[in-house]
């Protein structure tokens, strides 16, 4: 490899130095190339959330949850992994780009309440927050299985 040579433009290798003169009157060339954009990510659908996830809250409750797409609404069903039925519920939410806004019942607890969650790390975790009906907030992360 031969290192005397100089770049007296981009992508050209000249053995001399000099400047580059400006070709006078004459339009710039024209490229049919399209302009870069950028790398734009894929949108976020209601079906990125489908398929069953591992989810832990705040209190150290561990769950399954299953969602299933059914239009534009998201069902989930909530099960705990210890097999009780006790805190087992339901979820509808509706998705706008990566976040879900939701409702959710776990009527044999008395339990209702409603929150956000969000796709994150290539729709391979959720994180979300939200408020019970007698105002306390809670929070919790899933992984999808």
């Amino acid at each position: 490899m031969r290192y005397d040579k100089t770049i007296k433009a981009i992508g050209l290798i000249c053995d001399s130095t000099g400047m580059i003169s400006p070709v006078l009157g004459r339009e710039p060339i024209k490229t049919t190339r399209p302009k870069s954009t950028g790398s734009t990510p894929a949108p976020y659908m209601p079906t990125d959330y489908d398929g069953e996830w591992n989810l832990s809250d705040k209190n150290g409750r561990a769950y399954t949850v299953r969602f299933v797409t059914d239009g534009d609404l998201i069902l989930g069903a909530l099960m705990p992994k210890d097999g009780s039925t006790t805190y087992s519920g339901q979820l509808v939410g509706n998705v706008k780009g990566p976040i879900m806004t939701f409702t959710f019942d776990q009527p044999k607890a008395g339990i209702k309440g409603e929150g956000k969650m969000m796709l994150m790390s290539g729709k391979k975790l959720l994180a979300g927050d939200g408020t019970l009906g007698n105002a306390a907030k809670f929070t919790w992360v899933a992984t999808r299985r």
